[in-house]
C-alpha cells in the first residue's frame, strides 16, 4: 500500500493519505506533510521531539496532529522524517474508564525525528502555511484507513 497521493488542487496541494490502521495512517499524514515541504529521504533522525496529541473524533485528533507537527517544525527551524507512535487509544479502548472529556475522546504519544532544515541538502518543495478544513476527511474502510487534506502554500 501506498503511503500517500497528491491530488490536483488550486493553488493548494491536496494529499490522500493511506494506512491499515489508525496509527499507520497518523504515521503517513506525517511523512506526506513533511515530504510534501522537502525531500524526506534527505532528513536524518538527528534530533527528537516528544508530543501528546488529543482530539474528539478522527478529523479533529489528526489535524491536531498535523498541526502540532507543522507548529514544531516552525518553532524549532526543524523537518521530519520519522513518527514513532508509542500510544494510541481511542474512548472505545478503554471502556471501563470513559475520558475525562470530549477532547480526549483519542489520544496519541509520540516522538518524531528530524534535524534543522538545510535549505540546500533537504531540496526543500513548498512552504506549508496551514493545514485547512476544505475537503477534510478521515474514513475507516473495510480493510484501511483513509484521510484527505489540503495543505495551504
Amino acid at each position: 500500500m501506498q503511503r500517500y497521493r497528491e491530488f490536483e488542487h488550486t493553488a493548494d496541494i491536496g494529499v490522500e493519505v493511506y494506512g491499515h490502521t489508525l496509527t499507520e495512517l497518523f504515521q503517513n499524514a506525517g511523512y506526506a506533510l513533511f515530504d510534501t515541504i522537502a525531500d524526506v529521504t534527505t532528513i536524518r533522525p538527528t534530533v527528537t521531539r516528544s508530543l501528546t496529541i488529543t482530539g474528539a473524533d478522527p478529523e479533529t485528533f489528526l489535524m491536531n496532529w498535523l498541526r502540532e507537527l507543522l507548529y514544531l517544525s516552525a518553532l524549532h527551524q526543524e523537518v521530519y522524517a520519522e513518527f514513532d507512535i508509542h500510544t494510541l487509544t481511542t474512548d472505545s479502548d478503554v471502556q471501563e474508564q470513559p475520558a475525562s472529556s470530549e477532547e480526549d475522546a483519542y489520544r496519541l504519544t509520540a516522538s518524531v525525528h528530524g534535524e534543522p532544515l538545510d535549505l540546500d541538502r533537504h531540496r526543500f518543495k513548498a512552504e506549508i502555511k496551514a493545514i485547512t478544513y476544505h475537503q477534510f476527511c478521515v474514513q475507516q474502510e473495510a480493510d484501511q484507513w483513509r484521510a484527505r487534506m489540503i495543505f495551504d502554500v
